[in-house]
């Protein structure tokens, strides 16, 4: 499967597939189910709460103004701080 892929990859992006090729390895990935939500841990770095997401998600949206029509989000962890941004009707673009 992953010789097709390369396959598609080389016939259609073949700069996409140079670029993959020549990244180092990713450092490990864990994930961790010692909370209430299960949480990813990469390089020793935790991404996402393990108690509640949703919760610390809210609070980092409260820190973007309500009438914000276009928001960045430098990394999305679990995706609970995009999905809660999208839920406002102000928001019109969401760069991730």
């Amino acid at each position: 499967m992953i010789e097709a892929n390369r396959a598609v990859l080389a016939e259609r992006w073949p700069e996409l597939l140079r670029w993959i090729e020549e990244a180092s390895e990713p450092e490990k990935a864990e994930l961790l189910r010692d909370g209430p939500a299960p949480a990813l841990r990469i390089g020793g770095v935790q991404l996402s709460s393990s108690y509640d997401p949703r919760a610390e998600a809210e609070v980092q949206a409260a820190l973007v103004p309500e009438a914000a029509d276009a928001v960045t989000c430098y990394g999305f962890a679990g995706g609970e701080l995009p999905r809660v941004l999208l839920r406002r009707p102000a928001v019109r673009a969401l760069t991730v």
